[in-house]
């Protein structure tokens, strides 16, 4: 195994392309990095040794090509990181920022809407395959018996907004008589679980608790948390508001014509959690909890640092195909007697469920693996450099 290290992060927002070079001893006149005839991988030889990269774009230009290394004798013995910035090729139809949904691409995309999982044939645990839910839109579209329905839900904030909205639109005084049934969207309308209706939400799917097979309550804190039956896997809580069972789509896998995976990576969820909250509270940084913690429990200070970036590792994965869509974030664990400090108090919090948390943190944690040293320390000081993995459109087509 070579003991070259090298990662590359395409920056979308601003088009630019870094190369992180991380060798075991001081580089040399005889270290040479080679970019390869179709543009899209780099070479770095050091020492007999030789690491390559698959880039996140194509480099300008045609052919085999020598990039150019910082100068040895200005440098001295030279350096053991090194740091190359490359310019960018044009390409149509690439992914973008921060695109306003339904103009184009979507900033944050989430698989499984009501539309794609219209002809689902089953849902089953994602641990065991255990069955948990049945579908008929298929093979039986008159049967009582399964899901043969599906919506998308509203936002979660959206009875917020109308509630807000209602408060200060003008409005003829109704009088005493219509105050009950004035009190408020929130309270007026909120969602309900149906019999044999599917109901969508960004990272949950929501049902009537008869439809659903396999499944056991458990009494954990302040919710009931549903479990497999078969592998006692974590799938989701009881929503007493909803009247249903909420079935984290982390938990499950799918079985649908439709639909390119039967299910995706928790970490993509939990990317896909936090941007969504970028999108609805137009701030970066949170203090997350994990859900039903205690008072004195260690949390994550997290800081959405780039929403959209292309990276590249040399550290293989079989879990990963390079380039991987992800998101940059900065994080540092807060100490139980730390997040009441002054500093924090206008920090936004979130709440995650337990399993979602959990991998939040080790991905964090797990991202130093593919960083090299020149990476990690760009981050500002006190904070960790983490990558998170995210949705990409081909999750979707």
């Amino acid at each position: 195994m070579t003991s070259i290290a090298l990662f590359a992060e395409y920056l979308l927002r601003i088009r630019t392309l870094s190369l992180y070079i991380s060798l075991a001893t001081s580089h040399t006149e005889e270290t040479k990095a080679t970019l390869s005839a179709d543009r899209e991988h780099v070479t770095v030889t050091h020492e007999g040794e030789s690491a390559t990269i698959r880039l996140p774009t194509r480099i300008r230009g045609g052919g085999e090509a020598a990039l150019t290394l910082p100068d040895v004798r200005e440098q001295g013995l030279g350096s053991k990181e090194l740091t190359l910035r490359l310019a960018l090729e044009e390409r149509e139809g690439e992914e973008g920022q921060l695109i306003p949904r339904g103009d184009g691409d979507a900033e944050n995309v989430v698989p499984w809407d009501a539309q794609s999982l219209a002809n689902v044939k089953a849902i089953a645990c994602k641990g065991c395959g255990n069955p948990l839910l049945q579908g008929t839109s298929i093979t039986s579209p008159s049967s009582k018996d399964g899901l043969n329905d599906w919506n998308d839900l509203p936002s979660e904030n959206w009875a917020e907004m109308m509630d807000f909205w209602h408060c200060h639109k003008p409005d003829p005084d109704h009088g005493v008589g219509n105050a009950g049934s004035t009190k408020g969207y929130a309270a007026a309308n909120k969602v309900r679980a149906q019999k044999s209706v599917g109901l969508v939400g960004l990272g949950h799917l929501l049902f009537h608790g008869p439809d659903c097979r396999g499944v056991r309550i458990d009494e954990q804190g302040n919710n009931q948390h549903l479990l497999c039956e078969s592998c006692r896997s974590p799938l989701g809580v009881v929503d007493e508001m909803a009247e249903g069972f909420k079935i984290f789509k982390w938990a499950v896998s799918v079985s649908s014509p439709n639909l390119t995976a039967p299910f995706f990576k928790t970490q993509k969820w939990a990317a896909a959690t936090l941007l969504h909250e970028v999108e609805t509270t137009g701030v970066r940084k949170y203090i997350v909890k994990e859900e039903d913690s205690s008072a004195g429990q260690e949390r994550l200070l997290v800081w959405i640092f780039t929403p959209d970036l292309y990276f590249s590792s040399s550290v293989s994965s079989t879990h990963r195909s390079d380039p991987t869509r992800a998101m940059k974030v900065l994080w540092q664990p807060l100490r139980r007697d730390a997040y009441h400090a002054p500093e924090y108090k206008s920090t936004e919090e979130m709440e995650l469920p337990t399993s979602l948390y959990t991998t939040l943190e080790r991905t964090l944690k797990g991202s130093v693996q593919l960083l090299p040293r020149s990476a990690r320390d760009s981050a500002p000081a006190g904070w960790s450099l983490g990558m998170v993995e995210r949705f990409k459109h081909s999750d979707i087509s």
